[in-house]
């Protein structure tokens, strides 16, 4: 089930992953150098 949980909840953290990464990438890119 705890597995379970982590799959279902997978597109939450995504979305936000993406979020950040996106703000990182137009505001951050002398900072965070990826």
């Amino acid at each position: 089930m705890y597995i379970y949980q982590i799959k279902k909840n997978n597109k939450k953290y995504i979305k936000v992953f993406i979020y950040i990464y996106k703000i990182l990438k137009t505001t951050g890119k002398n900072l965070f150098f990826v």
